[in-house]
């Protein structure tokens, strides 16, 4: 789809709640830059003195570990209720004011009068001229993105079951609601114009379509991972179900061919074939026929899997680089940056609006983000299919992060770097009900 126009719940940013093993005591005790702090109905504290990093074990078996200072540990020693621990350990958000841009407020302005068309709703809410998502009140709508909804809505009214508008409402607000959850502000306010400005493709999902390339490091499994990908991706734009193709090699050419199942016109072209897997299983278990297959160009240390997400460390991350989308990984709209001195291998990625970052001021049509899903492997100068429904593996692994998150009340899937998102928990439930119910099977 081608774009055309124009309460908080607690956030510990450098606390993650994780399972630790616990060293024993008698070691702990041989290493004097160690500290142990074990009281009866107290939590039990670790505290290690030289990288002033502590462990606190709750007695109902939670665990939180991180950075703490010195002065900190010494208050955190006289706690014993948890709550206050915890409150201890959170740091104050700072809160920063961004200033909208003369474009912005112009739109804000313009958009005020059209704030009617969603009275009758079911999705939206408007309060103080400002459109909100039903249940998400801690972050508005961008401007931009209720102008567009505004525009859809009004052709909506004379194009009545228009199947092509319906799919671009539905693909906008998952993107929407993707982007509310980006803790960036600026973000969450300029990716829509990169969205408009460089015709990136969505999916239904709301996730946008880019490209890459990246450096091949073992030949040996890399034809049959790049067929199995590029079949993949084939089948996927032709709105087909990848669980209904089978991958057969030809005994004497030991070449590989796909075949629908019950169809027998690709196996009369071969005398002696076997089927060797389905398409759909071998591609979502990819990652475990890639041993050191792709790295970057940039630190060449990272392991990159087709099929797989391929995400920053987050030692990595630097978001205060004006205009750079250094500290991030990069990828760029179609045919808008030439990527082939950074690496032998072009790619198609899949990037979910809540992990993007930055866009690259320096360099047309790049964008930083914090993390991407690589589909599929493409030929030089291959054209990249209609992908309208093709994220359902990507879409799997970020709910499940999500899921996993919000089961231990923790903010580690929907921050960038030390940025936490405004909204909360309970907000980011409604939103993982909403994208849950969108995700499909094809």
């Amino acid at each position: 789809m081608k774009f055309k126009i124009f309460g908080k719940e607690i956030s510990i940013e450098n606390f993650k709640k994780r399972e630790v093993v616990i060293e024993e005591t008698k070691d702990l005790q041989e290493d004097y830059s160690k500290e142990i702090v074990e009281v009866e109905d107290k939590p039990r504290l670790i505290f290690n003195i030289n990288n002033n990093y502590l462990t606190v074990i709750f007695s109902d078996g939670e665990t939180l570990c991180g950075q703490c200072d010195v002065l900190q540990y010494a208050r955190i020693k006289l706690l014993s209720n948890k709550e206050d621990i915890i409150r201890e350990l959170t740091p104050v958000k700072e809160e920063v004011k961004i200033e909208p841009s003369f474009e912005e407020e112009q739109e804000a302005e313009i958009i005020k009068d059209y704030l009617g068309i969603f009275k009758d709703s079911k999705d939206f809410e408007v309060h103080d001229n400002k459109l909100y998502f039903k249940g998400i009140k801690s972050i508005a709508i961008p401007s931009s993105i209720v102008a567009y909804f505004i525009e859809l809505l009004e052709n909506q009214k004379y194009a009545t079951g228009s199947l092509e508008i319906n799919t671009e409402y539905n693909s906008l607000k998952m993107f929407a609601l993707k982007l509310l959850i980006n803790p960036i502000p600026k973000s969450r306010e300029h990716l829509l114009n990169f969205v408009k400005k460089f015709n990136v493709d969505l999916t239904a999902s709301g996730n946008m379509i880019l490209e890459r390339n990246i450096v091949t490091l073992n030949k040996t499994n890399r034809a049959y991972v790049e067929f199995v990908s590029n079949q993949y991706l084939k089948v996927k734009g032709q709105k087909k179900s990848p669980k209904n193709y089978f991958i057969y090699e030809d005994l004497e050419t030991k070449e590989l061919f796909l075949n629908n199942f019950g169809d027998e016109t690709k196996i009369k072209d071969h005398t002696q074939f076997m089927m060797v897997a389905n398409l759909n299983d071998t591609y979502v278990s990819l990652n475990e026929k890639q041993e050191k297959t792709y790295t970057d160009n940039h630190t060449k240390t990272y392991d990159i899997k087709i099929g797989s997400i391929y995400k920053i460390r987050e030692q990595d991350i630097e978001l205060n680089k004006n205009g750079s989308c250094g500290g991030l990984l990069h990828c760029a709209a179609k045919n808008s940056y030439d990527y082939s001195a950074f690496g032998d291998q072009r790619v198609v990625v899949l990037v979910n609006p809540s992990f993007a970052a930055r866009m690259d001021t320096g360099c047309s049509g790049k964008i930083g983000v914090e993390q991407m899903f690589i589909l599929a492997a493409l030929d030089k100068d291959e054209e990249v299919p209609n992908l309208i429904e093709l994220d359902t593996e990507y879409d799997r692994l970020t709910m499940k992060d999500l899921e996993e998150s919000l089961k231990n009340k923790s903010f580690a899937s929907v921050s960038i770097g030390e940025a936490v998102t405004e909204l909360s928990i309970p907000e980011i439930k409604n939103i993982s009900a909403i994208l849950k119910s969108r995700v499909v099977s094809i």
